[in-house]
């Protein structure tokens, strides 16, 4: 039925898409500001924010990072606490240990950052398992990393798999395929190293649920915020 009144047809209107940010900076440093005042800018974007005091939630809590994560919180900025995994060489026992200090320091967590994901299907029992003994803690949201394709058993083990963490955005028939089969929910892409392409992340979120695009490059692309960002959180509008 058309709009009352315009003897038209409602557009369709696509919903807003989300963004996963590594976000492997200070609390004290600019990004966090700079991040926080984009989700206020585009209040309907979804954003993750990853941290990571020292490749994972070091041996002590940090004031900067309690002060830090409640303003992204308070911002409607869901944060995950980064967790190395070592494609499966650390012990569940030796993650779990990691995920512990996470909730003791930070217990307003949303969830975990599973890096360093095995895309071997014979590993999901052991990423299950993390996943599940993470939301027994009450870090209810789950990510694993990869960083490429994965099998396709891993979907339903973790919330959400990065399924490409390379320089320049990739092929879209590299997010269709059997991922077709999932909810986009399932899937984020995390390229560095590239230029803003609007029509990219348009026509990608219809096949992956979260979508980060990042101009810096290695050594490490993740201790700044993109240059573009709040340009790509409006494509994401």
């Amino acid at each position: 039925m058309g709009a009352a009144g315009t003897g038209g047809t409602a557009t369709p209107t696509t919903p807003p898409g989300a963004t996963i940010v590594p976000l492997y900076t200070d609390p004290e440093h600019s990004s966090w500001a700079a991040l926080i005042a984009a989700k206020k800018a585009h209040p309907t974007v979804g954003i993750i924010a990853v941290v990571n005091p020292n490749s994972g939630p070091d041996s002590a809590v940090r004031a900067t990072y309690t002060a830090g994560i409640a303003k992204l919180i308070a911002a409607n900025i869901r944060v995950l606490g980064y967790v190395g995994t070592d494609y499966t060489a650390k012990t569940p026992a030796t993650v779990k240990a990691d995920v512990d200090r996470w909730k003791k320091f930070y217990p307003g967590l949303n969830g975990i950052f599973f890096d360093e994901q095995s895309n071997k299907a014979e590993d999901v029992a052991y990423y299950k398992d993390l996943s599940q003994y993470a939301k027994s803690q009450g870090l209810a949201y789950t990510v694993g990393n990869p960083g490429a394709d994965t099998a396709e058993a891993f979907v339903g083990a973790l919330d959400m798999m990065l399924i490409y963490e390379s320089d320049g955005i990739p092929a879209l028939s590299r997010l269709q395929g059997w991922h077709t089969k999932h909810a986009p929910s399932n899937f984020g892409i995390i390229p560095y190293a590239t230029a803003l392409d609007a029509a990219f992340v348009r026509e990608a979120r219809k096949h992956v649920g979260y979508i980060y695009l990042q101009n810096d490059d290695l050594p490490n692309p993740w201790d700044t915020l993109p240059s573009y960002f709040d340009d790509l959180l409006e494509a994401l509008e």
